[in-house]
């Protein structure tokens, strides 16, 4: 926890000043972990709101209250950046979802969509990790890991069919949707990467599959929805393991302004 994030509702007034109480999960991270002392400057953030510092002036056992040296919570909006990358995530194993949601949370995804696909395991939809608080406690320890504040919109569709008739909610003319899938050749990326390295503007919509990848009716599908297919390896990878690999090379295309103007200058080369 490099952040101790808070909801505005917990911040009270007093006498011009900002004030919050800490939860036992903040709490005992404070005591036990960094080991605060009275008047000691921590890092504090609001949810979707701005970051600053706070200062502890009084320890309990079970809270510590905090005085906020700027008002955070009164800023308009969070000026973390976001990735121009949303995820679509076909529901794996409980445990992996809550790994993968703290992961997307850590590095900035604005969007995760959570579908149950034909090969999902229907007893995951009574699952708790889809539950508000468990979805929110996840994005929170990914957002205090990155020292930011704003949280990702999480989108859950139960069938595959729900997530097809809604794709219009998610993209617009100028998205790149893409789809890792295992049954592909791997060449088919260097047409993937031309489109990025040449977006002016736009986002990229990223699907993945579960454990055991997609039925063919979804292929059909997701080829209606004039998604590219693509591979980054012949080896069979776990889904958290593809997730953060693939973003980090879609970062590393979208990102990196560097590499932009070098295909851009060899484009130029090529065409005159």
């Amino acid at each position: 926890m490099n952040l101790i994030l808070i909801s505005s509702k917990i911040i009270y007034k007093n006498n011009e000043e900002y004030f919050f109480k800490t939860d036992n999960r903040q709490t005992s991270h404070l005591k036990n972990i960094l080991n605060v002392t009275l008047n000691q400057i921590i890092k504090v953030g609001v949810i979707n709101k701005g970051k600053g510092e706070g200062k502890v002036i009084e320890e309990s056992k079970s809270y510590y209250i905090i005085k906020l040296l700027t008002p955070i919570h009164l800023e308009e909006k969070s000026d973390d950046n976001v990735l121009p990358i949303d995820v679509v995530l076909c529901i794996p194993r409980p445990k992996v979802l809550n790994k993968l949601l703290q992961q997307l949370s850590s590095l900035g995804v604005k969007k995760i969509i959570i579908v149950f696909s034909d090969f999902s395991n229907k007893c995951y939809e009574s699952s708790k990790i889809l539950k508000n608080e468990e979805i929110k406690l996840a994005l929170q320890l990914g957002l205090e890991q990155a020292m930011c504040t704003r949280f990702p919109e999480i989108y859950i569709h139960y069938s595959f069919s729900s997530f097809f008739m809604n794709i219009e909610k998610y993209t617009d003319e100028h998205t790149l949707k893409i789809c890792a899938h295992t049954n592909v050749k791997k060449k088919n990326m260097e047409s993937i990467e031309y489109s990025i390295l040449n977006m002016e503007k736009g986002k990229i919509l990223l699907m993945l599959g579960c454990e055991r990848g997609f039925s063919e009716l979804e292929l059909y599908l997701i080829k209606k929805l004039n998604f590219h297919f693509f591979n980054l390896t012949e080896r069979i990878l776990k889904c958290e393991t593809a997730l953060l690999i693939i973003i980090g090379q879609l970062l590393l295309l979208t990102e990196n302004i560097s590499l932009k103007k070098k295909w851009n200058q060899n484009e130029t080369i090529l065409t005159t």
